[in-house]
This record gives structure tokens, C-alpha cells and sequence, in this order.
């Protein structure tokens, strides 16, 4: 029989190979490609043990895939599915053989009519177009049932188009026949040759995403928000990013015409092109909005509103040019340019937030919000979404300039907004949480994170997931949570190895590395960061070079090659003067402050040096950087003997108010090294029982590397005591985290020498 002509059923779930869809009682469930013909094989096969490498051949294909990404696809089948790697109701894995399906399957005959409705056609436009990636020679957009918030620069939003299932309709509820088409359109290609034409990169993609947007069938994002998202295969882009088709366009000059190339894609790794020519520059953004909505289904709306319109094809270009000059931040053409564009369409809500935009000024921020609130206020009440979606993006702003508190007042007060979008609420938490984290408050932070992560799970949007993933594992770091940590940087990178862009990978291995290197684990950490570094190299990212280079001298420090260490300092360094990074050069200074304890080489100079740093870092608004800078000041003037001199520095970062009460990891920094300090100043049993104390708090949070270095220093201070008892349990929570670390060495050959021998 026809494999279109039958459905499997499981359960409360039903596959329909035909539409290429999973439904759950009835109701869409979304899942990605690679995903869906996972499940299709498992339904196919119950009962069956199937190994990765049949999985390889018979359901992808054997293309190339690693175990990391076949993993994810389980994974994210098990989610669809309402199952986890716990319970494995449907999908249980058969340790070192591979997975099976557990569920009984009942095959279901349906009528080839009713299979031929169920997945709705592509217009015959694109139909006619070449395709590319398409499987069984099939144009096949995967339809997903998912809510994108609207995330724009105040223009244009995602609508809210679903409620929960268990949940009864809002009065104003508006019920949807079909899921809603969700277009990301991606920065365009100036193939002019004139750079008076730039603007068509992100200004001409931003209005042609307003046009398409104004489709009551139709959401759209757009290169603001996608600004993030690596240059890439457009197929896995618009998947990543959890859209149904993704857009791009090239613009050239043919024989004195504008010639319009464009590709638009399906999240299940198909793409069609096209072409068309433009004898007007303004009239390119309609003919592609035009396109794009024949092209997926939607329809051009019959009459838009004029608040709703960007204007007449004069007040797009104007439009598309100061939105450029916007991105560039080039405030006062855009501004000009957007108040000639309210000339000619002076209701346009689009135009009078995109100008409220333009207008808000970095240096003069109370008297901006102040503007901000009188233009939001005027504005009619249809325009709340898209008014609250610029007030995400002006806390964002104000978080970036270093206005911290009054970003966080502007995102919590956002925050409350009624009926948020899933995706924009979800965006909203997480600045919230890195305002909350300047700020050294990290209970909220971690609360608004997390909330975060449940939302985008929910939601299945890969990019910004593993984006909150990332945020969480170096939230989770400076609370000292390691071991989560690790796990999430871990589930960032098998989300970013599924898709295959290698900038994020990198940043993933980054993460990783980090806490590799503070589990102890040093050359897994330097394998990780050399890996970075030849994808960062290659892709010339040069921040992402810095913060490598400046990672793996750490790591060298700890493995006691010294030199080596030094020599990625003085290369970290160059980098950070050819970026201009003036935060980058204060790192490295601190970190050679470092470098500098541990080769016992601190003078006067470097602690002249350390004061500079702490001075940039308040300057700059890092608060818990010129704290941890403090403490190192300190730990510095213990080097040189004088404990007095420690005591000033360790006073200032115990008075430091929220910056120190916050932050368990900080005082764990500063208990041991007043230990030190208690120690030198003839204090001994005093110092030892402080030492051992921080070794256990360390422990129950999960700090591995503090807990190391107080046993360390409990060892070493318990060895001139002559109390080898406790200096051996020391050597041997020292040597649990890494029996390499030089200074777990130092401890040993100490005890060694103080043991008589037997």
C-alpha cells in the first residue's frame, strides 16, 4: 500500500507520513525535520532495537551527523512526545545497542482524498521555481504550531495566536483556522556596487518584514532580532531560529534596473529561488513582501489601515534608510530621516515608533525616558504590542550603556505587561536577569533565567534556547553551581551542533572549557580552547579571540607552565589593543596580576598595577570584577608579607553591600584569603579551622575549584603545625580535583618531607 495512505497511532498520538505531521488528540504538535522522520522510523519499527549506524543509513541517509546531534534528535522526540530520558514512556534507550519504540502501533487506512488535504500545497509560483534540498523531490514546508513573540524594533510583532490547551479562551479570543506562517527575513546583499545602496541590508529587509507582516495570516522577524543568527545555509537558519520559511535577498543593477534575487526557505531544510526586476528602488520592498505571501500562502491584505502602513513607497525608502542608519547607530540621520517619513504617512505607528527609537538619547537618559513615556502614551491602544516591544528594546539599550538600574526598572515594569507574546516574554526574563546579574543580585537573576529556559522549551526555539542556555551556565558559574554549569553549556552545544554554526560552537567550547578548567580537568580544557581558537581564528572573531587566548593562559597557569602563560598574555593583550577593548586590556592586566602571585614575583609595580585595574573596572561598571580585583590586591600584599596592608582591600569588599552579601562564591574568596591573612598574622589554629570551614561550604555548593585551593592552603598551614592527619585529608580533596595542579603537587612533596620515613 501507498505509505501516503496510512497513519500510525499511539497512544494519544497519530503520525501522518503524508502531511508530514505529529498530531496530539487532534492538535499540531511541532517537530523539525530531522525529528520527524526519527519518529516515523521508530513507529514504523516497534518493538525493534535499532542502532545508530541503521538510524545513519536508513533514516538520514548516512549523512553526516554526529553523535551529538543524532542524541539531540532523540531527545527533542522524546519532548515531543511528552517523554524524558527518565521515564522513556515512548522511546527507551537499550544501553550500547541503540533505542526502541515501546508503544503499541495501530496502522490506519485513510482515503487518498482526505491525504491529499491534509498538508496544504505550495502556490504554483513557488512551485515553478527551483528547488533545492527537497526530499523525495517534494517542495514540503513543515508547518509548526508555535507562538513567536514580537521581538522587532518597536515595528512590527509576533501575534499571539494560541492559548494552553487546558485553558478556556480570553472573551477576546480569536480563533485560527490554520497555524500562522512565520517568515524570518534576513539581512539583505547590497550587489550594487554602490555603497549608497547599503541600506538595502538591513533597512530594505526591515520594511519588506513590516510588509509581510501586516498579513493577518502572516508573523514576521526580522534582521534586527536575527542579528545574532551566524551567516549560513538559509534552510538551517530559519529552522534554527524556529520560523516556518526564512527570506533573503540580493539586490544588483541590470542595464539600469534593479534585478531582486531572493531565496526563500522551509524549516525542513528545503528552498526555492526567484527573481524579478524593479525600474523603482522604492517599489522592491512591496514586489518581495508580494512575492514572499504568494510564495507561503499568505495573502496581501485587501486594505491596511493607516496607522498600520508605513506609507507610500517615498516613506519606505526613507523608512529603509533610517532604520540602516538606525543599526549603525547613527542617531541624527535617522532621525531626520524618520521625521521626513512622517511627513508623508504622519499616523503610521511603525514610522512614530521606529522615530522614538531614533530619538532616545544614551547621554541624556532621564530626560529620553521621559520622552519615551509621553510618545508610548500617545499612541492608541492597538499599538501595545508593538509599544511594549519597544520598551524591551530600550531596556536592552539602557543595560548596554551601563545604565543598569534604570534598565531593570524599564524591563520589570515591561515585564508586567498583560497577555506577553511566549517568545518576547521568554527575551524579556532573560535581560532582565543580565541587568539583575550587573547588579550582583543573582537570586533574581537565576529565578528570571530560569523561567526563561522553561518558556523557550516550551516554545522549542533552538537559537534563543541555547542562548539562555549559555547566559545560564555563567550565571550558575559565578554562583559557584559548577557541575549545572557545565550541564548547561553541555545541552547549548549539542543544540548548536545539531544545526552546524561553527561561531557558536566555539562559544559553546568556551563555556565549556571554563568549567573543565575549574573542575580540574586541564587538558580537556586547553583541547576545548584550542578548538576555539582555530574557529575563531579562521572566522576572525576577534573578541571571541581574547577571551580564548586569555582562558587558555589561564589554564597553563594552573598546569605550572608559567612562561607559556605569560606569552598568551602578551597576545591576548594585542588583541584586545586592536579591538580597542578597554574592558579586554583590564582583564588581562588582572589576569597577569595573577600570572604574578603564582610565579611569586609581586613588587611594588604590579601592585600599582592591580589599583589601575580596580580603578578601570569601577569606572567601567564592573562591579564584580573590581571586587574579585580587591581581593587579589590583597592576596598581593600577603605575598609581600604585610598582612596590615591586606586588611584594608578584604575591609572593602566586606562592606561592599549587595556586591558581597550575594554572592556566596565572593565570600567563599574572601573567607579563605582573610584565613591567609589571620595565618600570617600568628592567628594559626585560628587560620586552620576558617580554612577547613571554607573546604566544606565549597563543598556543599559545589565550588570544586575554591574548595581545592582552601584545602590546599589548610594542607600547607596544617603541615607547619606538624598535623600531618589533616594535611593528608587535605592532599587527598586536592588530588580528588586534580592531581596534576602544580600546587597539589607542592602540597604533597611538603607533607612528604614532613613525614618521617617508615
Amino acid at each position: 500500500m501507498h505509505p501516503d495512505l496510512k497513519r500510525y497511532r499511539f497512544g494519544d498520538f497519530e503520525i501522518d507520513p503524508s502531511a508530514h505531521q505529529l498530531l496530539r488528540a487532534g492538535e499540531l504538535v511541532p517537530v523539525q525535520g530531522l525529528v520527524f522522520d526519527l519518529l516515523l522510523f521508530l513507529v514504523r519499527h516497534p518493538g525493534e532495537v535499532l542502532s545508530k549506524e541503521r538510524l545513519l543509513a536508513e533514516v538520514w541517509d548516512n549523512q553526516h551527523l554526529t553523535d551529538a546531534t543524532i542524541a539531540q534528535a532523540v531527545h527533542k522526540a522524546r519532548v515531543a512526545l511528552g517523554d524524558d530520558g527518565r521515564t522513556q514512556t515512548y522511546i527507551r534507550t537499550v544501553h550500547g545497542r541503540g533505542v526502541r519504540f515501546e508503544a503499541d502501533v495501530q496502522e490506519v487506512l485513510i482515503e487518498a482524498g482526505v491525504a491529499s488535504t491534509e498538508q496544504p500545497s505550495v502556490p504554483g509560483k513557488v512551485a515553478t521555481a527551483q528547488q533545492t534540498h527537497g526530499r523525495s523531490g517534494r517542495f514540503s514546508w513543515l508547518p509548526v504550531l508555535l507562538v513567536l513573540a514580537m521581538v522587532t524594533t518597536g515595528v512590527a510583532g509576533w501575534r499571539y495566536l494560541s492559548v494552553a490547551d487546558d485553558a478556556p479562551p480570553p472573551a477576546t479570543a480569536v480563533a485560527v483556522a490554520a497555524p500562522a506562517i512565520r517568515v524570518a527575513v534576513f539581512a539583505f546583499d547590497n550587489a550594487t556596487g554602490d555603497s549608497d545602496f547599503d541600506w538595502f541590508r538591513n533597512g530594505l529587509a526591515t520594511a519588506t518584514r513590516d510588509l509581510i507582516d501586516q498579513s493577518p495570516a502572516v508573523a514576521a522577524l526580522g534582521p534586527a532580532e536575527l542579528d545574532d543568527v551566524p551567516e549560513g545555509d538559509l534552510p538551517r537558519r530559519t529552522s534554527f531560529v524556529g520560523a516556518s520559511h526564512g527570506l533573503e535577498a540580493s539586490v544588483s543593477r541590470v542595464d539600469g534596473r534593479f534585478r531582486v534575487n531572493w531565496t526563500l526557505a522551509g524549516s525542513n531544510l528545503t528552498a526555492a529561488t526567484g527573481k524579478f526586476d524593479a525600474a523603482d528602488v522604492t517599489l522592491i520592498a512591496r514586489d518581495l513582501a508580494r512575492v514572499t505571501l504568494d510564495a507561503t500562502g499568505g495573502r496581501s491584505p485587501t486594505q491596511v489601515p493607516g496607522e498600520r502602513d508605513i506609507g507610500d513607497p517615498l516613506a519606505v525608502e526613507l523608512y529603509s534608510r533610517g532604520i540602516e542608519a538606525l543599526m549603525h547607530d547613527d542617531r541624527e540621520q535617522a532621525t531626520a530621516l524618520l521625521a521626513a517619513a512622517l511627513v508623508r504617512s504622519p499616523d503610521s505607528i511603525p514610522l512614530k515608533l521606529a522615530a522614538a527609537r531614533a530619538a532616545f538619547d544614551p547621554g541624556d537618559v532621564n530626560a529620553s525616558i521621559q520622552k519615551l513615556r509621553e510618545r508610548l502614551d500617545a499612541l492608541p491602544p492597538t499599538a501595545r504590542q508593538m509599544r511594549t516591544s519597544l520598551q524591551f528594546e530600550i531596556g536592552n539599550l539602557l543595560w548596554y550603556v551601563g545604565e543598569v538600574a534604570q534598565a531593570q526598572t524599564l524591563l520589570g515594569a515591561t515585564l508586567a505587561e498583560p497577555d506577553l507574546d511566549p517568545l518576547l516574554h521568554a527575551r524579556i526574563l532573560n535581560s532582565l536577569a543580565f541587568a539583575e546579574q550587573s547588579q550582583l543580585r543573582y537570586d533574581l537573576a537565576w529565578e528570571h533565567a530560569r523561567q526563561a529556559e522553561v518558556i523557550l522549551r516550551d516554545e522549542q526555539r533552538p537559537f534563543f534556547l541555547s542562548m539562555t542556555l549559555t547566559n545560564l551556565g555563567y550565571l550558575a558559574e559565578d554562583m559557584g553551581r559548577i557541575a549545572e554549569a557545565g550541564q548547561y553549556h553541555d545541552e547549548a552545544m549539542l543544540i548548536r551542533e545539531q544545526y552546524g554554526f561553527p561561531s557558536l560552537i566555539a562559544a559553546s567550547r568556551y563555556g565549556r572549557a571554563r568549567i573543565l578548567r575549574r573542575s580540574g580537568r586541564f587538558e580537556e580544557a586547553a583541547a576545548e580552547l584550542q578548538r576555539a581558537l582555530q574557529t575563531v581564528a579562521e572566522l576572525d572573531l576577534r573578541h571571541d579571540l581574547f577571551d580564548n587566548t586569555e582562558e587558555l593562559a589561564e589554564v597553563r597557569m594552573r598546569q605550572g607552565d608559567f612562561e607559556q602563560a605569560r606569552q598568551l598574555l602578551d597576545r591576548a593583550r594585542e588583541i584586545a589593543q586592536s579591538n580597542d577593548d578597554a574592558l579586554g586590556l583590564a582583564w588581562e592586566r588582572q589576569v597577569r596580576s595573577r600570572l604574578m602571585l603564582r610565579r611569586n614575583s609581586v613588587d611594588g609595580v604590579s601592585l600599582a598595577a592591580q589599583r589601575a585595574v580596580i580603578a578601570d573596572f569601577e569606572a567601567m561598571g564592573e562591579r564584580q570584577d573590581a571586587l574579585r580585583a580587591r581581593l587579589e590586591l590583597a592576596q598581593m600584599h600577603l605575598a609581600l608579607g604585610n598582612a596590615d596592608a591586606a586588611s584594608r582591600p578584604l575591609q572593602d569588599v566586606h562592606d561592599s553591600g549587595d556586591g558581597f552579601d550575594n554572592n556566596p562564591v565572593l565570600k567563599l574568596e574572601y573567607e579563605l584569603i582573610d584565613a591567609q591573612r589571620q595565618a600570617m598574622a600568628g592567628q594559626s589554629e585560628r587560620a586552620l579551622a576558617a580554612m577547613l570551614g571554607v573546604v566544606r561550604r565549597a563543598r556543599s555548593i559545589g565550588v570544586l575549584d575554591i574548595e581545592a585551593e582552601a584545602a590546599i592552603a589548610a594542607g600547607q598551614l596544617a603541615v607547619t603545625l606538624g598535623d600531618t592527619a589533616t594535611a593528608g585529608r587535605m592532599l587527598s580533596v586536592a588530588r580528588a580535583w586534580s592531581s596534576s595542579y602544580y600546587r597539589t603537587v607542592e602540597l604533597a612533596e611538603a607533607l612528604a618531607a614532613d613525614t618521617p620515613a617508615g
